[in-house]
């Protein structure tokens, strides 16, 4: 239902005089012949149906009336809604609630909960163990190839970096062999190397 107060801009408790200067002014605004907008026309008709309505006070007391009835029927609509929905199924965790609140539960409910209670929370457990075991297992893995590759080559072995800047580890005799044929250095040269070193 249209608020004709509303629509002339007027408080509910407005007098006769108070809604027609309302009026006045809103068809000096509006009126076709002055306000040449698309929604003038709309607009004025709107307020000429509002004067027609509270313009005078017999019709408006029965327009407050009517309105003021079916603002309630609306209202009772909606509480019954409202209720109608509140008295559908609720979810588990509502009828635990409301069950707990009026002490409604027989000893076979209270043990099926915490029979799910103890079971969900061994699921978690057991997820938590797995994790953490996966990730041990990772960790003794990362920890067998790092001592690996330290315990590969003894303290007497020796590093070198080609052209692309990568070392690799080489025995002693294999240095031995490297110094002597790509360098060209002779036996006692590779010795005494192999003395500063050490």
């Amino acid at each position: 239902m249209k608020d004709y107060f509303k629509i002339l801009g007027v408080s509910w408790l407005a007098n006769d005089a108070e809604i027609k200067k309302a009026y006045r002014q809103l068809v000096l605004q509006y009126h076709p012949d002055k306000n040449s907008s698309s929604y003038a026309a709309t607009i004025f008709m709107e307020i000429q149906e509002a004067y027609d309505v509270i313009g005078n006070s017999i019709s408006r007391k029965a327009y407050i009336y009517q309105y003021k009835v079916i603002q309630q029927q609306n209202q009772t609509k909606q509480q019954q809604n409202e209720n109608t929905t509140q008295q559908e199924i609720p979810p588990l965790y509502q009828k635990v609630k409301y069950k707990a609140s009026n002490n409604e539960y027989t000893k076979k409910e209270v043990v099926q909960i915490l029979s799910y209670t103890a079971l969900v929370l061994l699921v978690i457990i057991a997820f938590s163990v797995l994790v953490l075991r996966i990730q041990t297992d990772k960790l003794e893995v990362e920890r067998k190839n790092l001592q690996e590759q330290n315990t590969h080559y003894n303290t007497n072995d020796w590093a070198i970096v080609d052209s692309n800047h990568i070392e690799h580890k080489v025995s002693e005799a294999e240095m031995y062999q490297i110094l002597q044929e790509k360098f060209g250095l002779t036996e006692e040269q590779v010795q005494q190397i192999m003395r500063n070193r050490k």
